[in-house]
């Protein structure tokens, strides 16, 4: 996939210390979560919040998976619930910048998660 001006780098949680330029020659850089998230922080606000900011994740989209297993596993299935097909972008050392790697949709994952949502998109716990 080549990388498109319109397109957007979601970055799941910027815990500060990586350089992320490189990922910009694919769009965009959106980092999600930046630094410590509050102790408080419930799942379903971390939910909340990362569907609002992904409201618009369009098929052309990245996802760069970085930082908290929680925010990284969100983030994957809200991007799963809006396209068929999700572009993760993964570090290579060995190249020394991101490959693509895209994952299609398989037997109505996302639409299975639709079913669980209410009006707003938010999924009730």
């Amino acid at each position: 996939m080549e990388p498109n001006s319109n397109c957007r780098v979601f970055i799941t949680h910027d815990i500060g210390g990586k350089d992320f330029t490189h990922a910009g020659r694919f769009g965009t850089l959106i980092p999600l979560v930046k630094g410590r998230l509050p102790y408080d922080m419930t799942g379903q606000e971390m939910l909340n919040d990362l569907n609002g900011m992904m409201r618009d994740y369009a098929e052309g989209d990245f996802l760069l998976l970085s930082g908290d297993p929680v925010i990284i596993s969100i983030a994957s299935m809200i991007a799963f619930s809006k396209v068929k097909r999700v572009n993760f972008l993964r570090w290579s050392r060995w190249d020394r910048g991101y490959e693509v790697i895209a994952v299609k949709d398989q037997d109505g994952m996302s639409k299975g998660m639709k079913r669980y949502t209410d009006r707003r998109g938010i999924m009730p716990v």
